[in-house]
């Protein structure tokens, strides 16, 4: 795991918070703007995983498949998220 100056605890940090399916997509659109380089944010329900990296939100299933590529692609080659990360995003706290 990366350092980050700024960061009180440079280790794997895990908020839950319960998010009306009606405001989840307009709140995980506001964050891609916030999450850091290095950093990703995951919500899912019953149906699918959204996952947040620097700049992008995807939509994916929940077990891992085809849909997943690009995500992958994407965190690790511009959001610099490393790959065993993102394959691997825990359905559970």
């Amino acid at each position: 795991m990366e350092e980050v100056p700024e960061d009180e605890y440079p280790i794997w940090h895990i908020n839950e918070y319960h998010i009306n399916e009606q405001r989840i997509g307009a709140i995980l659109d506001m964050l891609k703007g916030e999450v850091k380089e290095t950093w990703y944010i995951h919500a899912f329900n019953d149906k699918i995983l959204h996952v947040v990296l620097a700049g992008k939100r995807f939509e994916v299933s929940l077990h891992k498949d085809e849909t997943w590529n690009e995500m992958i692609e994407y965190g690790v080659e511009f959001a610099k998220v490393e790959r065993h990360f993102l394959e691997k995003i825990p359905l559970h706290v």
